[in-house]
């Protein structure tokens, strides 16, 4: 019988525990960006930190703009969008239809009395209804 389990991978770089989540890179980030507080301007340790600190800033800010797109495609906004994209389109559609809903309506109603005043004529003329439909 099949079960279920969890696997876990620790990775470890210089000893020190990578952790690949949000609060992990603001955290590095916010250590780094005290560290450098106290560094002199200029040197090349302050140069490397502000190296850091811009490549976990574009991490924060790729992680923000996935978040921002998934939360887009996943709103009313991007279904309103996509009507109001096609609302021509499916508005000439729906007249279209009741155009033709419309004239088919009109010609069974013509038919129907066309076909009434055959019968009339029927009645009063005594003929065939062959008869009738010869006539010019």
């Amino acid at each position: 019988m099949a079960g279920s389990y969890t696997r876990r991978i620790n990775l470890y770089i210089n000893g020190k525990e990578v952790k690949n989540n949000l609060a992990s890179i603001r955290a590095e980030m916010n250590k780094v960006v005290n560290e450098q507080s106290r560094m002199t301007r200029g040197t090349r340790e302050y140069v490397e930190a502000g190296k850091k600190i811009r490549i976990l800033k574009g991490i924060i800010q790729e992680h923000n703009e996935q978040l921002q797109a998934v939360s887009k495609s996943w709103s009313f906004a991007k279904l309103s969008e996509d009507m109001n994209k096609h609302y021509l389109a499916v508005t000439t559609f729906l007249a279209a239809f009741a155009g033709i809903l419309y004239t088919g309506k009109q010609t069974i109603t013509m038919f129907a009395e066309f076909d009434d005043k055959v019968s009339d004529v029927m009645k009063t003329t005594g003929l065939s209804k062959d008869a009738v439909y010869a006539i010019e």
